[in-house]
C-alpha cells in the first residue's frame, strides 16, 4: 500500500528543523536591517526595526508553542484523540460535500455497518421517517470514545429512528466484528476513515466477510493522495504529512483508489471508483474518491 506516511519519530525532527529554520531566517533579516541602519547613521531603534523585532519574537514564541503542542499530541494518544474529536466536530459541516455524501448514502436499507462514524456526520443523510422505515439496525465501529456525546447529539438532532449500536473498537480489530455474522450485512459505509486505519487490507477483509452475496454493498467516500506524486500538491502533501498525521489522529495521504480494489477479491466484487475535487478550504485534502463495491453471488 503506497501512502505518504511517516514513522512516529521521523516526522517531529523534520518539523522542528523547519520551525527553527523559519525563526532563524527572521532573526537574520532583523540583524541585517539593524546593521544597515547603523552603517547609514540612522537610529537603531527605528519603528521598522522595532516592528521586525517584535514580529520575530512573536513568531518564535508561536512556533515553539506549536512544536511543544505537536510533541504532546504525538506522545499522548488520549490527548490526540480528544483534540481530533474537537477538530473533526468543528469541520464536519460542509453543505457542498454533504450533497455528494447524501447521494452516496441514498437508498440504504436493512442492516448497515458504518466504519469510523466520527461525530456522526452521516446521520444528517439518514434521519427522518423514510430512512427509519428502511434501515432496520445500524452498527457503528468507532475507536475514539470522545466522539460519544457528539454521536448521541447528532442522532437526536436528525431524528434517527432506527436502532443504533456503537462498538468502540477500531475497524481493523477483530473484536469490532466478532458479533457480526458472515454474509449478514446489507451495506457497509465509510466516509473519511481509511486514511487513518492501520491496516486497510484487514478492514476490507472484514467488509468482504460480512456483506451479503449478490446484494451487499460497500459504499465509500475518502480523501486521498495526489494522483501525481511529483505535482505541487503531491509534494505539499509529502512535506506536511508529519503535521497532518499528528493533528488528525494518524490520518495520512494514501492511494486508496489502488488499495480498495486490490484488497477486495476480484472474483467477488465489482468496484466502481470516481475521482473528484472536494469543495474544501484545506488544499491538501481536496483530492477525493467515492464509489461502491458490490458483492456478487459466487457459485460454490
Amino acid at each position: 500500500m503506497k501512502s505518504l506516511t511517516v514513522c512516529p519519530c521521523c516526522g517531529l525532527p523534520s518539523l522542528l528543523f523547519a520551525i527553527f529554520a523559519t525563526y532563524l531566517a527572521v532573526r537574520v533579516t532583523e540583524s541585517i536591517f539593524a546593521v544597515n541602519q547603523d552603517a547609514a547613521g540612522r537610529l537603531k531603534d527605528s519603528v521598522f526595526v522595532k516592528g521586525l523585532r517584535l514580529a520575530s519574537r512573536s513568531l518564535g514564541v508561536f512556533l515553539v508553542g506549536t512544536a511543544v503542542f505537536l510533541f504532546l499530541l504525538r506522545n499522548s494518544p488520549s490527548l490526540q484523540q480528544r483534540f481530533f474529536s474537537i477538530l473533526c466536530s468543528c469541520l464536519a459541516s460542509n453543505p457542498a460535500l454533504d450533497a455528494r455524501r447524501c447521494a452516496l448514502l441514498e437508498g440504504l436499507h436493512g442492516t448497515v455497518v458504518e466504519l469510523g462514524p466520527g461525530p456522526g456526520t452521516n446521520f444528517r443523510c439518514l434521519g427522518g421517517e423514510d430512512a427509519g422505515s428502511r434501515i432496520t439496525n445500524m452498527i457503528l465501529l468507532e475507536p475514539n470514545t470522545f466522539f460519544a456525546p457528539k454521536i448521541a447529539a447528532e442522532k437526536e438532532k436528525y431524528n434517527v429512528r432506527f436502532p443504533v449500536q456503537v462498538v468502540y473498537e477500531s475497524a481493523e480489530s477483530g473484536a469490532a466484528w466478532q458479533a457480526i455474522r458472515n454474509n449478514s450485512v446489507d451495506f457497509v459505509i465509510g466516509t473519511h476513515v481509511l486514511c487513518s486505519t492501520a491496516d486497510n487490507e484487514q478492514v476490507l477483509a472484514h467488509v468482504s466477510r460480512v456483506l451479503k452475496p449478490s446484494t451487499g454493498e460497500y459504499r465509500f467516500l475518502e480523501h486521498v493522495s495526489a494522483q501525481d506524486d511529483a505535482s505541487f500538491l503531491g509534494l505539499s502533501q509529502r512535506l506536511m504529512a508529519p503535521v497532518f498525521n499528528t493533528i488528525a489522529a494518524g490520518c495520512s495521504f494514501r492511494r486508496l483508489w489502488d488499495v480498495i480494489p486490490a484488497s477486495l477479491p476480484k472474483e467477488t466484487f465489482d468496484v466502481q471508483i470516481e475521482h473528484f475535487e472536494a469543495p474544501l478550504p484545506i488544499y491538501l485534502i481536496k483530492p477525493h474518491i467515492y464509489g461502491t463495491a458490490k458483492k456478487r453471488l459466487v457459485d460454490a
